[in-house]
Order: structure tokens, then sequence, then C-alpha cells
């Protein structure tokens, strides 16, 4: 039998019980609308989990003193590190919380001091909107929301004048102290890094730092490794040395741990999703043995006719497997439509992750992060595939018992 024929009978037998097969189709709609929306969201959050960890640096290292460390994180600290094998470069800054005043207009934000001409390697993903990096110690780089306020205050331009603030500490008094800074270029917006905001940074040349804090202990250090997989020994080396005297974060072992946990989620949920997909299968094999039952009279008919049973078996196979590929086609476009809902129920397409806090400086949320889900042609295919499976496997027992009817008893079934 063609089988283009036996396709036209499928059809027609969904069409004499449209009910039944509009509520079976849409039995078998949710797993495949369900594993597609959560793989696609789940992917496509890490997707951008790692785009934004690339522009952090993946072989950056962040050095801290621990808490109640006593350990002084001064030149000594970075010379020593710095012959620790396969260190790239060695980055040592002060972190100064600030005040600063253009024209009438004042605000708290962060000073950073290091060397400047070292910053990209510490954050590859970080560029200049206008102007250049200070080539002076008058000169400063300032971050885009210093340069366009949020709040929509006035702002800062190329080559203005901003006055800085701090109190610091000289022997037993606090005194403040006051800094002038042109403005030599403007950073474009960057988002929160690990333990610095760049867009509310105000970024200078380290003989700043010393300047106005009057120390020469670090608020931390930067280390960069050469290569990703030097990270892991570099980041031991460094506890080894210091133990809980210092604080020792990598920005790889942080993706990697978040990658882990989404792999994880993303099992669980698709797992969960399953679980349709086998009602569906139930669902199916019930309607077909169910349209077995009713078609027997209609079975008897076509064996008198001269349909074999292998005829039978097909036309019966077919309708169930096209069930299933109806299911599976409605499932997977509308899975896609759900992954973006599911990802707008994190703020509408941006969700924030919040930064450590390093010490004196309140823990502030990351800028939002645009997430898009990854929908693949491989996961369209392949969850379209399991649907047509899943149907051809539940019609597959109850076509062989409509094959295996006998055309005499069949024909006398009231």
């Amino acid at each position: 039998m063609k089988i283009l024929r036996i396709i036209k009978f499928a059809f027609g037998a969904l069409k004499n019980r449209k009910l039944r097969a509009i509520l079976t189709i849409l039995g078998i709609t949710i797993g495949p609308a369900v594993i597609v929306a959560l793989v696609g969201a789940t992917q496509g959050f890490g997707a951008s989990v790692t785009e934004r960890f690339n522009k952090l640096g993946l072989t950056t290292i962040f050095v801290m003193p621990g808490m109640r460390s006593s350990l002084r994180m001064d030149d000594t600290v970075v010379r020593t590190i710095s012959q620790i094998p396969n260190v790239e470069v060695v980055i040592p800054y002060y972190n100064i919380r600030a005040t600063i005043r253009s024209g009438s207009q004042t605000k708290d934000i962060s000073i950073i001091a290091l060397d400047i001409s070292k910053l990209k390697s510490i954050l590859p993903g970080i560029s200049l909107e206008e102007g250049e990096f200070p080539k002076a110690l008058s000169q400063a780089v300032i971050g885009s929301n210093i340069a366009n306020p949020q709040d929509g205050s006035q702002g800062v331009t190329l080559n203005n004048v901003i006055s800085t603030s701090i109190n610091t500490r000289i022997g037993t008094r606090i005194v403040k102290v006051s800094r002038a800074f042109v403005v030599s270029g403007i950073l474009k917006p960057f988002g929160q890094s690990f333990f610095i905001n760049p867009d509310d940074t105000i970024f200078v040349p380290i003989g700043i730092g010393k300047s106005l804090t009057g120390s020469q202990t670090y608020s931390g250090i930067y280390v960069v490794a050469r290569t990703i997989n030097d990270v892991s020994n570099i980041q031991n080396a460094i506890s080894d040395l210091y133990g809980s005297r210092v604080r020792v974060v990598a920005v790889s072992a942080m993706l990697s741990n978040i990658q882990s946990v989404n792999e994880s989620i993303s099992a669980i949920l698709v797992s969960v999703a399953f679980m349709s997909v086998i009602v569906a299968f139930i669902g199916i094999m019930t309607t077909m043995f169910t349209s077995v039952h009713e078609r027997t009279k209609e079975i008897g008919i076509l064996k008198s006719l001269g349909y074999s049973p292998r005829d039978i078996l097909g036309i019966f196979l077919a309708e169930a497997t096209l069930t299933g590929a109806l299911g599976g086609l409605i499932g997977i476009i509308l899975g896609s439509f759900l992954s973006f809902a599911i990802i707008g129920m994190f703020g509408g397409g941006g969700l924030g992750f919040i930064g450590f806090r390093p010490p004196g400086q309140a823990a502030t949320a990351i800028q939002s992060t645009i997430i898009t889900p990854i929908i693949t042609p491989e996961l369209l295919i392949g969850t379209f595939a399991m649907a047509v499976a899943i149907g051809a496997l539940a019609g597959l027992l109850p076509s062989w018992r409509a094959s295996r009817m006998i055309p005499v008893v069949a024909l006398r079934y009231e």
C-alpha cells in the first residue's frame, strides 16, 4: 500500500474524531513545549553568564586581606606573588570611597588607583567611549554613570575638572583630603565587576592612591595568569603562602560553579518535563486502543477488500505517528515563545547578579544583563523527533492488535 494513501487514511481518521484528536494532540504538545522552553531559557542564561565572565577576564584572580587579618598587602606581597610560576602580571590597587563635586553636584563614588596601562589586563571587556587613558597624575578616566548619571542630574563631560574629597586616617587623626582631576576619558557602560563597578568609578594612576591614603598598604591585588589552565595552581599557591590571611577568588572558578549549577538545574527541569511526555505516551496509546475498538467492523471490511495485515498496521501506526508529529510541531513552536516568557519573568529579559563586597564597600547589584533564549536547530529537531517517536511507539501495540484481527470475527462485531 502506498505511503500517501496510508497518510490519507490517517488524516481521515483524525478528522472523523476531531475532539478526541485535538485533546490527544494537546496532551503531547505539553512535553515538547516545556522541554524547548526550559532548555532554551537555561542555555540562554548560561551563554549570558559566560559572555559576562569573559568580559571580566577568566584569567584574573582577586587577592584581598582576609577577615580580621593583620597582613599588610604591600610591595613585599606583590613581589612574592609575582614570583609564582605562570603569573603574567600582578597589579596592586587602592579602593577609596570618595565624594566628587562637579559644579553644584556631589556624588559618592569609588576611586580606584592602579597602573592604568594594565587595566585591560584585568577587565578585557572595558573600553573608552571617548578621550584617552590618563597620562599624568592630574588626569582621571571616569565611568559611564558619572558622565551620564541615571538620576537625571548634571553629568561630567570630557576635559571637565572634578573635585574629590575623602576621609583618611593619618596617625590617630581622621583628615579630609581633597584632590582635583581633569577628565581625560569616559568609559563605555560596563556593569558590575567583582569588587568594583567601573560605571561608578574614577580610575586614577596608582601614585594618587598613595598620596590620598598616605599608606603603602594596598586595598587588594589583581593577579593575571598566563592561561586559564594556570589559574587553579596560582590560586592554590597564594592560599598556601598566606592561608586564611587572604581571600583568593578566581573568575574562572566562579564561572565553573555557576555553569555547574545551571546544568544541574537544567537537567532537573528537563527530567520533570519528561514526565509529561510519559503521560502523553499513555494518552496516545489509550486513544489508539479506543480507536481500534470502535473501528473493528471497518478493519474487517478493509481486510475483506484485500488489505493485508501489514496495510492495517501501517494505517493505524501512521495515525499514531501523525498525532505525535502534530503535537511535537505545535509543542516546539509554543515552547519557543514560552522560553522568552520565562526569561521575561526575571525582569523583562534582564537578570541581576550580586557582586562581592570589598572591605569598606557595600555590595551592589550588577547592571541588568540581557538574556536571550538559545533555541538551536538541534534542540527543535531533537524534540520534534522525540514526539514523533513517542507517537509511533504508543501506537505500535494497538496497531499490531488491529492487524491481527480475523476478518470474519471483525465483520460480525457489534
